[in-house]
């Protein structure tokens, strides 16, 4: 009698265990679908919400009447594989949208910023000399896309004018290191030009290196000596200068030839003509005439300007002098 109570009795525990366990997986899986139903349901907001984005493409929005047919039948199966299975592949969409999309948002961002590249490489005084007209061609289409809201061929389009202001900026960098100063861009018009405006009224050059005593040892200008004067500067030559007018003006780019610091000629660039003209004043001697000639400023890649003053020996070159 009693081994037939504790065989029931263990048998009610073992049926009690089972019950419990049952109990408990039916409420974890419950708990699975509900978790899943809850995550789909924000995925699909996530989806719905990305609709309003201007790169939200047509073939989104069918691959999303899809997958929420696909839910409609998964919930009436109430299976929790395929709610798995139907999260991650909702998941996924919403991972490869929003992807693309940034995608998209990025390349219109650097489209627009390689267009504004391209404009300023084609205004450089140095690529009138190269075949714009594929990197012209280019960038048409990089504006006809970003108007017409292109978005598909915008990596396609921006890494092919890329390219090409790459190619352009190597052969303007190429062409600059050929000339002895460096371009200011004053103005697109005036790209070597020197704001006389920034310099100091007050002048004091001399020879960048040492030249023979016919040619001036020191050039400065100064202020009028009286109220109703003007302006005037000298040019020294053995010691001595009559008074000249300084007037400066902008012209044509044009390329002159001046001796470095180590004699070497080198061409250069220039838009800045500065031109003496002797006082009324003074007698005219042997100096005069080329003290005359037009000169130059033009700044150096270490910020220095530089005065150009045609050579007193009958070369065509230029001798530099620096301010002191």
């Amino acid at each position: 009698m009693g081994k037939t109570k504790k065989k029931t009795i263990g048998i009610a525990i073992c049926i009690a265990i089972i019950a419990i366990g049952a109990g408990g997986f039916l409420g974890y899986r419950n708990n699975e679908v509900k978790k899943y139903n809850s995550k789909i349901n924000e995925q699909f907001q996530k989806m719905n919400d990305l609709k309003g984005e201007a790169y939200f493409q047509a073939k989104h929005s069918e691959e999303l009447d899809n997958l929420q047919q696909k839910y409609d039948k998964v919930q009436n199966s109430n299976k929790l594989s395929d709610l798995k299975e139907l999260s991650n592949e909702v998941n996924v969409l919403v991972e490869n949208t929003t992807k693309e999309i940034d995608s998209y948002n990025k390349y219109y961002k650097l489209l627009k910023e390689e267009i504004e590249t391209s404009d300023k490489l084609l205004r450089n005084y140095f690529s009138r000399e190269y075949d714009l007209s594929k990197i012209n061609e280019t960038k048409t289409n990089a504006s006809n896309a970003i108007d017409s809201s292109d978005f598909t061929n915008y990596e396609e389009i921006y890494s092919s004018l890329a390219s090409q202001d790459k190619a352009l900026n190597q052969y303007i960098e190429d062409e600059m290191n050929k000339i002895y100063n460096v371009p200011i861009e004053l103005s697109e018009q005036y790209p070597f030009g020197v704001d006389a405006a920034e310099m100091s009224t007050d002048w004091s050059y001399e020879p960048l290196v040492k030249q023979n005593k016919n040619f001036p040892t020191w050039v400065i200008t100064s202020e009028a000596d009286t109220l109703d004067g003007e302006p005037y500067a000298n040019l020294f030559i053995e010691g001595s200068s009559a008074e000249y007018y300084c007037n400066i003006d902008q012209i044509d780019t044009k390329k002159i030839t001046v001796q470095d610091e180590n004699r070497e000629l080198k061409d250069a660039l220039v838009n800045t003509e500065v031109t003496f003209k002797k006082q009324e004043d003074y007698s005219t001697d042997e100096y005069t005439a080329l003290n005359e000639r037009p000169a130059y400023l033009l700044k150096m890649k270490s910020g220095e300007i530089y005065l150009a003053l045609q050579d007193y020996d009958g070369n065509e070159f230029y001798i530099l002098y620096s301010a002191k």
